[in-house]
C-alpha cells in the first residue's frame, strides 16, 4: 500500500528534511519561544485571530525545520480556533511549551 504524503495526512516522522545545521534550528526555536509568549498573550485577551495566525505561520515553517510534532499541534490549534468562538487552547499552549523543551534537547545533541 503506497504511504499517503498528502497535506492532510502529515508525517509524525521527526527528521529533517532539508539538511538545517544545527544553529538555524536552534535560532528557529529560539523565535518559537517569542511566540509562545504571543500566543499566552492572546490567549489571556481570548484573541482568536492572533491565535491562528501565529498558529498558521508555525504550522507552515515548522516541518521545514524537521519538527513534524509542532506542525501537528499547530495544526490542531488552528482547527480549534475555526471550531470554537473562544478557544480553549491551554493544552496546547501547554504542549507547545513542552514541545520547544524537547526540541531543545534534541538540537543541543547535534551540535
Amino acid at each position: 500500500m503506497a504511504k499517503d504524503d498528502s497535506p492532510s495526512q502529515p508525517s509524525t516522522e521527526h527528521h529533517v528534511s532539508l539538511n538545517i545545521s544545527p544553529e538555524r534550528r536552534a535560532t528557529y526555536l529560539t523565535r518559537r519561544k517569542e511566540d509562545l509568549k504571543a500566543l499566552k498573550i492572546a490567549f489571556e485577551k481570548s484573541d482568536t485571530e492572533t491565535i491562528r495566525s501565529i498558529a498558521h505561520r508555525i504550522k507552515g515553517s515548522a516541518r521545514l525545520f524537521g519538527f513534524e510534532s509542532l506542525e501537528l499541534l499547530m495544526l490542531r490549534t488552528e482547527q480549534i480556533c475555526a471550531t470554537e468562538a473562544t478557544p480553549n487552547i491551554q493544552g496546547e499552549i501547554d504542549e507547545f511549551e513542552s514541545v520547544l523543551i524537547e526540541a531543545d534537547r534534541v538540537v543541543d545533541a547535534t551540535k
